[in-house]
């Protein structure tokens, strides 16, 4: 017994559609991935660009502590070579009196 034509193309055509519809399922699937990845994404994005500001205040404070430590190195010279000269006069000021 033969099948007819018309009956054949119509379950053809129903397998096509129903492999359509699997199709654009899947695709909406991969939209969603899409769209979860995009999140993700952005919140990374986010999370970089915290960072970035986070290492140019870093940077700024890293030069203001390296000044610090350089105005304080130059005040400590200052105040060595201030006691150093008093010492020396208050040295040579003993000096005549123990003679």
């Amino acid at each position: 017994m033969q099948i007819p034509d018309e009956i054949r193309l119509g379950i053809e055509l129903i397998g096509l559609a129903g492999s359509a519809g699997i199709i654009l399922m899947k695709l909406g699937r991969l939209g969603e991935r899409f769209d979860t990845h995009g999140k993700q994404l952005e919140k990374a994005q986010t999370a970089i660009d915290k960072i970035e500001t986070a290492l140019e205040i870093v940077a700024v404070q890293k030069d203001q502590i390296q000044s610090i430590r350089e105005t304080i190195a130059l005040n400590t010279k200052r105040t060595d070579e201030t006691f150093t000269r008093i010492f020396g006069i208050l040295d040579s000021l003993r000096k005549p009196a123990s003679q």
